[in-house]
């Protein structure tokens, strides 16, 4: 038995919290500690904290009500809070074991008493007197035979009922059964009893609190410093719940520390398992009642994060060790299992920081260094890394540990744990730096990554100038993260020719076969890289086949990190080409990190951003308000510039149509700060900046608009530089002017071939047409920007460019995009803060905007494979979206849902024009 009590063995105090005050206890003639009967207490219960979510479920509890939970957790103070809060106390037997040698027949003697002393037992017990050769089983069948006579209901509270012996366990299971209903059990401990009470959990009849139901929660934590009059900022409670996890006693204690100290938010910040009063109860509740092999577990094990028996046995010298955790474990000695195999435990945080006071106090110096190496041959050897790294650190065994994270940092990185790698690399004393080169080349490669150009190429000098100090066995690995780590500055840069030769460089290193690190893994950060690289520098053709190549040839490795590289990229470039396809491949991506935990990485972000740019665009707005937050998270502090171009432009768009200008300037001039730092001939960026000038000058910002033209117009082409004057010069009142400019626009098929430079002009047209007071020619030009934004449901340069009373009066007298139409009016409506009722609904039940797409194809001769590679979808989704078209339209036929669709405005003649 490990960690447990019986008889005569030390006494045991189970501290509440808040702290009630001694029990209303005495000692019987039998040595047993009885509450006879429970009282009330007012003082105390005042001072509790009343945990009503477990009083519910102690109020409908069943036959038995086991409440078990480690020393300190408050079993004891919660079920007479309980009892007393619900008027019981008149009605409740309590029993403690505690200092009880007398065995079995004192026992049933105290419960004997303690039912007397009952409102409904004083009529019924009557009193048994202590005798030398007393039977224990003849008194417990006379507590049974007078149970049976009982009416009302009674609780009999057993108060460390684990420290019973097995006889009176034995007796103990046969009245559990045998007792009538009125009779009510409450039995407290530490760990399970062997009470055989699985069945009466099948039956419905079992309650059970555990200790993480007896865990407080904030709230509770709060109302318990506050009953103590300690006051505290939320995020130091905050942060005591976190460290003492919800244990009643250590917050208890925590507010006994904290309620004369001036300075309370200090304290809170360094309390832990070395605070005296902490250190003092776990010593003498837990430590001190161990014997002395389980002792030496605890202390030498206490170094490690998470622990096994083989670990353990390694560490201890000996054998036996996972028998030692499963009792602990089981004993609620603030030992967890971490898995339902019960492989992996991990102790309390406050328990695990005592124990290493208490070894570092034991054991020299040299002796916890050994332990440290040995876990980290161990991890080392079972495949962690990143433990194997830290306890060589721990060791101050450098050599060891740069030797280890140089064999597994592409492991890590390659596994999407770049974060943990660079904790590891900011662990090592910068002296150390200079003596390994493969360390430097270590921080050259982290530092690329993560943005910092110049540290990045000083620790890669470092690296170069020691490589000749490298064993012979290990320079081909220092020459490829070398490489890698070149590769990911060039692509920082933006300089696509520094990329390729990079590219190269990996892919020759990969088949000379100069070095057997990652082998064709080399291939896909190749290709990933480079692909990454031509999408930011507009060269799609190319950026899409070497990303393409570089995903399959991570899946092929079983690198999904990889993958999610490539496929975050190809969103990116998907997203530039049709949003429809963007949102598609990017909800993929964030799916595949989700599978993996890597939602909060920031190289996530920049699927967010696809996502909710895409839906921006689409006038999906709280379903794009939520991705763009996303994505502000995650790229917060470390975002390359043109993610945080994208998701600020996103942003501006966003608030732009909500009708929030201030929020929309903010965010364009941040989009600034963004593009400054990005190579100037960046074509995205280029891109972003034109439509920002119509959007500005729209919005009659024309002192930002005019600014980010000049910094634009060395770099762009006619038509863009046309488009953008024309927006400032209608915005100048310059209507003449504004048509001046943008004709050779309208006449240029090749640009217009482009829908999204296509929407913008022929919503800019709208808005110079009716400036001229040309109503027809700006109804006709509004269609052909209607046509441009069908394909990906462009609703906000609509909403943007063009007046609200153009918009209405194309939808009274009919257009072939009336869903189309719709959509942008409500969006209008919203943010003129009008009433969106006045869109028109074509139908009851109205079409998808997905399913008005695929209807705009049914006119065509073109079968579903067909629509589907239009649409870039499948052909399933293609065919469902069909099937509901037919069922909202009330048809069976593709005919006659065209028929209808026309009757009804849904589609003009001539929609796609392809037969």
């Amino acid at each position: 038995m490990v960690g447990i009590s019986r008889g005569g063995e030390q006494s045991t105090r189970d501290v509440g919290a808040p702290d009630a005050g001694p029990p209303r206890r005495g000692r019987d003639r039998h040595g047993l500690a009885v509450v006879h009967p429970l009282g009330p207490e007012p003082d105390s219960v005042n001072r509790t904290v009343l945990r009503r979510r477990l009083f519910d479920r102690l109020g409908d509890a069943g036959r038995v009500t086991t409440v078990t939970g480690p020393a300190g957790s408050g079993k004891s103070q919660l079920v007479r809070s309980w009892l007393a809060e619900a008027g019981l106390t008149g009605d409740a037997a309590w029993v403690s074991t505690e200092g009880s040698d007398e065995g079995a027949p004192a026992f049933w003697i105290a419960v004997a008493d303690a039912l007397a002393g009952t409102a409904a037992g004083s009529r019924r017990f009557t009193a048994v007197s202590a005798a030398p050769d007393l039977d224990p089983w003849a008194v417990m069948e006379r507590v049974l035979a007078e149970l049976a006579t009982l009416d009302d209901p009674v609780w009999l509270v057993i108060d460390e009922a684990d420290l019973l012996s097995d006889e009176v366990l034995d007796q103990l299971r046969r009245v559990l059964w045998e007792a009538p209903s009125p009779l009510r059990f409450v039995l407290i401990g530490r760990r399970d009893m062997d009470l055989g009470l699985h069945r009466l959990r099948l039956e419905g009849e079992l309650t059970e609190v555990r200790a993480s139901d007896l865990q407080f929660t904030l709230a509770e934590a709060d109302e318990l410093f506050a009953s103590a009059g300690v006051e505290l900022p939320e995020a130091a409670t905050a942060l005591l719940h976190a460290r003492t996890e919800g244990w009643a006693a250590g917050l208890r204690l925590a507010a006994l520390s904290l309620a004369n100290e001036p300075d309370p938010e200090r304290l809170a910040v360094q309390f832990s398992g070395t605070d005296r009063t902490v250190a003092e109860y776990l010593v003498a509740e837990v430590l001190e009642r161990q014997p002395d092999d389980v002792r030496r577990l605890l202390l030498r094990t206490s170094l490690l994060e998470l622990v096994n028996g083989d670990l353990a046995d390694l560490l201890t010298g000996s054998e036996g060790s996972e028998r030692i955790l499963e009792a602990l474990e089981e004993a609620n000695a603030f030992v967890s299992a971490l898995d339902q195999r019960r492989a992996w435990y991990r102790y309390h945080p406050l328990f695990a920081e005592l124990l290493q006071l208490e070894l570092r106090a034991s054991a020299p110096g040299e002796e916890v260094r050994d332990l440290h190496r040995a876990a980290a041959e161990w991890y080392a050897t079972h495949g962690h890394a990143v433990e194997a790294v830290r306890h060589a650190q721990s060791a101050g065994d450098w050599s060891t540990a740069v030797r280890m994270l140089s064999d597994h940092f592409f492991a890590l990185y390659l596994g999407g744990r770049g974060a943990a790698a660079a904790d590891l690399l900011a662990a090592f004393p910068p002296t150390e730096v200079a003596r390994h080169p493969e360390l430097a080349a270590l921080f050259a490669l982290s530092e690329s990554h993560r943005g910092s150009v110049e540290a990045a190429e000083w620790h890669m000098a470092v690296a170069t100038q020691g490589e000749t100090a490298v064993p012979a066995e290990r320079r081909g690995r220092l020459k490829t993260v070398l490489a890698v780590a070149r590769l990911s500055l060039a692509r920082r840069r933006g300089d696509i020719q520094a990329v390729v030769d990079g590219a190269d460089e990996l892919v020759g290193l990969a088949e000379g076969g100069e070095t057997a690190v990652l082998g064709g893994e080399l291939l896909a950060i190749a290709m990933v890289d480079l692909g990454a690289a031509e999408v930011w520098a507009g060269r799609r053709e190319d950026a899409e086949r070497h990303l393409e190549r570089g995903r399959r040839l991570a899946q092929g490795a079983g690198r999904p990190w990889l993958e999610l590289l490539a496929l975050v990229d190809l969103a990116v470039l998907a997203r530039a080409r049709s949003a429809h396809l963007g949102e598609e491949l990017g909800t993929c991506a964030v799916e595949l990190a989700a599978q993996h935990g890597w939602e909060d990485e920031p190289e996530v972000g920049n699927a967010y951003a696809v996502v909710g740019s895409a839906m921006v665009l689409q006038a999906r707005f709280d379903e794009a308000d939520e991705w763009l937050s996303r994505a502000e998270r995650v790229l917060a502090g470390g975002a390359q510039p043109l993610s945080e171009l994208v998701v600020g432009n996103a942003r501006g768009l966003l608030e732009a149509c909500r009708g929030h200008r201030d929020a929309a300037v903010s965010a364009f001039r941040g989009c600034q700060r963004a593009r400054a730092q990005l190579l100037p001939t960046q074509p995205r960026a280029v891109r972003i900046g034109v439509s920002q000038v119509a959007v500005l000058a729209g919005m009659g910002e024309t002192a930002l608009a005019e600014a980010i033209l000049a910094e634009l117009e060395p770099l762009l082409a006619t038509n863009q530089a046309r488009l953008a004057h024309a927006s400032l010069l209608l915005s100048r009142g310059d209507a003449p002017g504004a048509s001046e400019a943008l004709a050779p626009v309208l006449e240029d098929a090749m640009t217009l071939a482009d829908d999204s430079w296509g929407v913008q002009a022929f919503a800019t047209a709208t808005a110079v047409r009716t400036a001229l007071g040309d109503a027809d020619g700006a109804s006709d030009v509004l269609e052909r920007a209607l046509g441009c934004a069908a394909r990906d449901d462009a609703v906000v340069p609509l909403v943007l460019l063009v007046p609200a009373a153009v918009l209405e009066r194309r939808a009274r007298s009919g257009s072939a995009y009336t869903t189309l139409l719709t959509t942008t009016l409500r969006a209008l409506a919203r943010r003129e803060g009008t009433d969106s009722a006045r869109a028109p609904q074509p139908l009851v039940e109205p079409l998808t905007d997905s399913e008005i797409r695929v209807l705009r194809y049914l006119p065509t001769n073109l079968p579903s494979p067909e629509i589907a590679r239009e649409l870039y979808l499948s052909v399933h989704t293609v065919r469902t979206h069909t099937r509901h078209v037919f069922d909202k339209l009330g048809v069976h036929s593709r005919s006659e849902a065209v028929q209808k669709a026309r009757a009804l405005g849904l589609l003009g003649p001539g929609v796609i024009g392809r037969s």
